[in-house]
């Protein structure tokens, strides 16, 4: 004998402290893991260095930041963070 608007209320919750902790990896820790990565990767295959950006805390802020936000409900395409992972692992 719940209430419904409680439950709501603490999904709600959940799904939004979910979300601003994703967002507070990515604003306050590595802001460059903003983007899909996509474009890096392309600058990176044409000879550009980006090394730097490919670094094992991209890759764990990328892959912690897409399972929070699609853990949170939020639409997200897996697309181009699973490229940028991989890129990270083979760079």
């Amino acid at each position: 004998n719940g209430d419904p608007w409680a439950a709501w209320s603490v999904a709600v919750c959940l799904a939004v402290g979910i979300t601003a902790f994703g967002s507070v990896l990515t604003i306050f820790w590595l802001p460059s893991t903003a983007s899909g990565g996509v474009p890096a990767i392309i600058a990176l295959l044409n000879g550009i260095n980006l090394r730097k950006d490919f670094m094992l805390q991209h890759m764990i802020v990328k892959l912690v930041g897409g399972v929070l936000a699609v853990g949170s409900g939020l639409c997200v395409g897996p697309e181009a963070p699973m490229v940028f992972i991989g890129a990270c692992v083979g760079a």
